[in-house]
C-alpha cells in the first residue's frame, strides 16, 4: 500500500469517519424499514420511498464531510484538528473522488439497471356464455348467472 493511502486511512481512524458511515448506514436501513409498510399501509403513492432513498442517498455525504470535520466527544463537539501529512487541493479531490466511488453504484442501480418499477397489468380472462342444456331449456337464468359470477370473480382479484 502507498504510503499517502496509508495516511489517508489512518487520518479516516483518527476523524472516525467509519464509525460515523457505519452509524449512518444502520440509522439509513432502520428509516427504510419503517417508511415502507408505513407507506403501504397509508396507501400513499411509490414516489415516497423513492424520495426517502433519494433524501437518505444526499445524506451519505453529508455525513462524511461532518464526520471529517467534527470530533464527538464527551465534552461536545469539537472541530477536528488538522492533519499534519494530508491537505489542501489534493485532499479535496481524494474525499470528492471517493464520494462520487462510494455513490456511482447506487446511482447507475437506480437509474439505470433497476427497470420499470411499475405493476403489470394482472392477467385478463375471457368467460364465454354458458348453454342452457336442461330437457326443457327452462335454465337459461342460471347459465347466466353463472357467466356473471365467474367474471365479477376474476374482475375482483386483478
Amino acid at each position: 500500500m502507498p504510503a499517502e493511502l496509508s495516511h489517508w486511512f489512518d487520518e479516516l481512524k483518527r476523524r472516525r469517519v467509519f464509525r460515523a458511515l457505519v452509524g449512518y448506514g444502520i440509522a439509513a436501513f432502520a428509516i427504510l424499514q419503517i417508511v415502507e409498510p408505513v407507506m403501504h399501509g397509508l396507501q400513499w403513492p411509490e414516489w415516497v420511498l423513492s424520495a426517502v432513498v433519494i433524501a437518505l442517498g444526499i445524506g451519505f455525504p453529508i455525513t462524511v464531510v461532518l464526520a471529517w470535520v467534527f470530533d464527538l466527544k464527551t465534552t461536545g463537539v469539537e472541530r477536528t484538528s488538522p492533519s499534519p501529512v494530508l491537505g489542501g487541493a489534493r485532499l479535496v479531490a481524494l474525499l470528492v473522488g471517493l464520494g462520487l466511488a462510494a455513490a456511482a453504484p447506487g446511482i447507475v442501480y437506480f437509474f439505470f439497471l433497476r427497470g420499470d418499477a411499475r405493476p403489470s397489468p394482472g392477467a385478463s380472462i375471457a368467460v364465454l356464455p354458458f348453454d342452457d342444456m336442461s330437457p326443457a331449456r327452462d335454465q337459461g337464468y342460471f347459465a347466466d348467472g353463472i357467466a356473471e359470477e365467474t367474471t365479477f370473480a376474476a374482475s375482483a382479484r386483478s
